[in-house]
C-alpha cells in the first residue's frame, strides 16, 4: 500500500493498480499539455507567418499602388502632352485656314475694287458723253429757238416796212429794208415816243436811234420767212436793240413777248 492525499487533504492509501492508473493519467495529461503547447506554438508560428505574409502582401500592394500611381501620372502627363500637341496643331491649322481665307478675301476684295473702279470709270465716261450730248442738244435747241425768234422779228420788221411804204410813197420797193426803217427817224410821233421812252429808261437817244439801221440785217443773217409769234430774245440783241424793237413794235401795234438771258419767258425790261 502507498499513502496518498485526497482532494480534501485527507490521508489515504492506494494500491499499486490505482497508483499505476494515476501515473497513466499524469502521462496523458502531460502529453495533452505538450500537445496543446505544440499546437499553440504551431498556431503562433502560423500567425506570425501569416502576419509576415500580410505585411509582405501589404508591401506588395503599396508597391503596386505606387507603380500604378506612377504609371497613371506618366499616362496623365503623356495625355496632357498629346493634348497640347493636338491643340497646337489645331491652332496652327486654324491659323493657316484663316490666313488662306484672308488671302482669298483680299484677292476677292481687290478684284471687286478693281471691277468697281472700272465700272466707275465707264460710268463716268458714259456720264460725260451723256452730258456732252445733253449740252449739245440743249445748245442746239436754244440756238434753234433763238433763230426762230430772230426769224419772227425779221417778219415783223418786214411788216413795219410795208406800213412805212404805205405812208411814204417816195420809198422805192427795192430799197433795203434797213434804209426804209431809218425813215422812222423822220416820223415825229415815233421820235416823240422814242425820246420819252429813252428818258424813262435812262438810255441815250442817239445810241438807240443809231442801232435802228442794222435791225433787219441782224434778223436776216440766216433765215427767210417768219411765224406769227414775235419774240424779242435778249440773247440775240444788244440792250439798245431790245429797247428800240419794243418801241417800234408798240408804235405799229405789233404784239410781242420777251426772253431773258437764260432763254426763259420774262417781262419786257423797259418802260413803254
Amino acid at each position: 500500500w502507498t499513502r496518498g492525499y485526497s482532494s480534501n487533504n485527507d490521508v489515504g492509501y492506494m494500491n499499486e493498480s490505482e497508483l499505476s492508473e494515476l501515473s497513466d493519467n499524469k502521462v496523458l495529461l502531460l502529453q495533452t499539455d505538450l500537445l496543446q503547447r505544440t499546437m499553440m506554438s504551431l498556431v503562433e508560428r502560423k500567425d506570425k507567418e501569416l502576419e509576415r505574409k500580410d505585411k509582405e502582401l501589404e508591401s506588395k500592394n503599396k508597391e503596386l499602388l505606387s507603380l500604378m500611381e506612377s504609371k497613371d501620372k506618366e499616362m496623365f502627363s503623356l495625355m496632357k502632352s498629346k493634348e497640347k500637341e493636338m491643340l497646337s496643331l489645331m491652332e496652327s491649322k486654324e491659323k493657316e485656314k484663316l490666313s488662306l481665307m484672308e488671302s482669298k478675301e483680299k484677292e476677292k476684295l481687290s478684284l471687286m475694287e478693281s471691277k468697281e473702279k472700272e465700272h466707275k470709270k465707264e460710268l463716268s465716261s458714259l456720264t460725260n458723253e451723256f452730258n456732252e450730248v445733253k449740252n449739245l442738244v440743249e445748245n442746239r435747241t436754244q440756238s434753234l429757238l433763238q433763230m426762230k425768234n430772230m426769224v419772227n422779228v425779221r417778219g415783223a420788221l418786214e411788216f413795219i416796212r410795208a406800213q412805212i411804204l404805205k405812208k411814204d410813197k417816195s420809198i422805192v420797193f427795192t430799197e433795203p429794208i434797213d434804209k426804209a426803217l431809218m425813215r422812222l427817224s423822220q416820223d415825229k410821233d415815233f421820235i416823240k415816243i422814242l425820246k420819252k421812252a429813252c428818258e424813262d429808261n435812262g438810255l441815250r437817244y442817239d445810241d438807240v436811234q443809231h442801232c435802228i439801221r442794222g435791225l433787219y440785217h441782224s434778223a436776216s443773217k440766216h433765215f427767210h420767212g417768219h411765224e406769227p409769234q414775235i419774240v424779242i430774245d435778249s440773247r440775240s440783241w444788244t440792250s439798245n436793240e431790245v429797247f428800240v424793237l419794243g418801241i417800234i413794235f408798240r408804235h405799229f401795234k405789233i404784239p410781242f413777248s420777251y426772253c431773258n438771258g437764260d432763254g426763259q419767258p420774262d417781262y419786257y425790261p423797259y418802260k413803254l
